[in-house]
């Protein structure tokens, strides 16, 4: 895994606005996006587990799009890939890619520097990864 940034700080920063303008807090944001990103990864076992790769494309877009959301571009990246695979028909390296994807979710996710992007008013580096 990359050194990349834990959450992009550019977007975190853009997530400011919707605060500002009173739509959305960011730690709602990043609850919804927990809960999302439990059911997505459900729907993209039972599609390696079935072996349906439109059901894995589908599966993995809507993640992709959920992860870039919120900045976690390397979960969004892995979900690009598998939604790739998934379009070509091919289940070759899923598995690979999936532990990958719960690894990084597991790694940055939870972490206290993911949590204190989206709930306090700190400089977005407080979410670089180690």
């Amino acid at each position: 895994m990359s050194e990349k940034s834990i959450l992009d700080p550019d977007t975190i920063e853009a997530l400011r606005s919707y605060e500002t303008d009173g739509l959305i807090t960011r730690a709602e944001l990043f609850e919804t996006f927990l809960g999302d990103m439990q059911t997505r990864a459900a729907s993209i076992t039972e599609a390696l587990e079935s072996a349906d790769a439109e059901k894995l494309e589908q599966a993995a877009h809507a993640l992709k799009s959920a992860a870039g959301n919120v900045g976690a571009f390397k979960m969004r990246e892995l979900c690009e890939q598998l939604e790739d695979l998934g379009r070509s028909g091919s289940l070759t390296g899923t598995s690979e890619l999936f532990q990958s994807l719960n690894a990084v979710f597991s790694i940055t996710l939870p972490s206290p520097r993911c949590t204190t992007a989206f709930h306090s008013r700190s400089s977005p580096q407080t979410v670089m990864g180690p």
